[in-house]
């Protein structure tokens, strides 16, 4: 833009020294054709007849080079200034790639980071001869903590209010327990949470699908229709503290989910999926971060499937050498 602010200046100081002599030229110009016309009125024949017709003519040509010449300076500016905002946009293009570029960059260096963290957790799993009940949580706190850690790195979450929940399945309730849970606000992370059947709300829907639920924005009617809480487990909050959503299955085998993860934002499209992206980009959002964060959070919930299996297994043989 600057550019094109630049040339116009110079095309107006240009039109402003070509003003006065097309002033001149035209003055001249129309002088000299009516002069021609009055001496050519006054005498039909003779010297001064000739000569009026010159006269004349020459006036004419000079107001035609006058305005032919304006007319090729006045289009010249204008495919100057149509080339350069050309060129402007496609700079414009490039900034806005490279700054996607630059998030992508930024976010996967988080990434790889908390996935070290992650496995260094996965690691000390390995390494424990046996795995008690406080050990789980510890581990399992630890994991939505990290998560927690880089909400604005890797998921472009501020001031959101965030909730990051682990359900593991009870194979004898039959019911999706939650056993580790990170809230903006501390205090709602305490205390009793509400546990899912299948098909229960987005966290009961993702395990019952063995696929993960991602959802931009749960206020919409139909979506909320869908992935809402049951009556009986509704809550007033759900719809201004859960509005885009991801759950994500806990899996080592697709077929046999163990739990779920979920990740919500206060905020919507902080999560996309293919569907979404048309009302996020009329949203003007971040529709490369929130593709990411989904990435993101998948890949976390393989590792934290890893942990589960490995907490799970070490946990049952603690109780079975306790039972004999």
């Amino acid at each position: 833009m600057k550019a094109i602010f630049h040339l116009s200046n110079y095309l107006d100081t240009l039109s402003g020294a070509v003003r006065p002599i097309r002033f001149l030229a035209l003055v001249i110009g129309v002088g000299l054709t009516a002069l021609g016309g009055y001496l050519r009125s006054v005498q039909e024949e003779g010297w001064v007849y000739d000569n009026a017709s010159e006269i004349f003519y020459v006036g004419v040509s000079i107001l035609l080079l006058t305005n032919l010449l304006l007319v090729f300076i006045d289009k010249q500016a204008i495919e100057t200034l149509k080339s350069l905002y050309e060129e402007e946009e496609k700079v414009r293009a490039l900034q806005v790639e490279l700054s996607e570029l630059k998030v992508d960059f930024n976010v996967t260096v988080a990434w790889l980071t908390l996935t070290k963290l992650m496995t260094e957790l996965v690691d000390q799993a390995i390494a424990a001869e046996a795995i008690d009940a406080a050990t789980s949580e510890r581990l399992y706190n630890t994991v939505v903590e990290f998560i927690a850690d880089y909400k604005m790195r890797i998921f472009g979450m501020g001031d959101d209010y965030l909730n990051i929940s682990i359900y593991q399945f009870n194979e004898k309730t039959e019911e999706l327990e939650c056993i580790a849970c990170y809230r903006s606000r501390p205090s709602d992370a305490k205390g009793p949470h509400r546990t899912w059947r299948r098909g229960e709300g987005h966290v009961g829907k993702a395990f019952e699908l063995q696929n993960e639920l991602i959802c931009a924005d749960a206020r919409v009617p139909d979506v909320a229709a869908w992935v809402a809480a049951p009556p009986g487990k509704y809550r007033p909050k759900d719809r201004e503290q859960f509005v885009s959503l991801a759950a994500v299955p806990i899996a080592i085998d697709t077929a046999s989910p163990l739990g779920v993860m979920i990740m919500t934002s206060s905020e919507p499209f902080r999560f996309v999926n293919s569907d979404d992206v048309e009302s996020a980009r009329n949203e003007m959002c971040d529709i490369q971060r929130a593709k990411l964060a989904v990435a993101a959070l998948q890949d976390i919930a393989a590792q934290v499937a890893q942990l589960m299996s490995i907490v799970r297994s070490k946990t049952t043989n603690k109780e079975a050498e306790n039972a004999t």
